[in-house]
């Protein structure tokens, strides 16, 4: 029997069923990039024409810097052209989730919203209070070995 999500037989072991796309990325990060943390931004801006490498590059260090974790250990996806509508309207905006294995607090997330907001908002003209962020901390709740 293939293994496919639609068939009834098969049980997949553990997705966590919030939205398709976060039980992918939670699911790919959590079994194979356990240390990596990822950023993925979707925007309703159209990147087409925009200069995304100085986005990825603050990014990936503002992820880096504030989570604690070395660069190279950090993934950021960002998908524009996305259909968002915030407050009622489809004026600039963007929202964003940040998964990681550890490294997560209460001072960690505010830092991420403001740091991240302002390079959305200096390099795509999304205003701060147009800026969404969930946090995902994938040992929140159990015990991690730090072997």
């Amino acid at each position: 029997m293939a293994n496919c999500l639609l068939c009834l037989d098969h049980k997949p072991r553990a997705i966590i069923i919030e939205s398709f796309f976060s039980s992918v990325l939670l699911h790919k990060i959590s079994t194979t990039q356990k240390k990596m943390p990822c950023l993925y931004i979707s925007t309703n801006i159209n990147l087409d024409e925009v200069d995304t490498d100085p986005i990825f590059s603050e990014a990936t260090k503002a992820v880096a810097s504030i989570i604690g974790k070395p660069e190279n250990f950090v993934m950021v996806i960002l998908k524009g052209s996305v259909a968002i509508s915030f407050n009622g309207n489809k004026e600039p905006a963007a929202y964003a989730e940040v998964v990681s294995m550890g490294g997560m607090n209460g001072e960690v997330k505010r830092r991420l919203i403001a740091t991240l907001g302002t390079i959305l908002q200096n390099k795509l003209c999304i205003p701060r209070t147009r800026f969404f962020l969930k946090v995902y901390d994938t040992t929140a709740g159990r015990n991690v070995s730090k072997i």
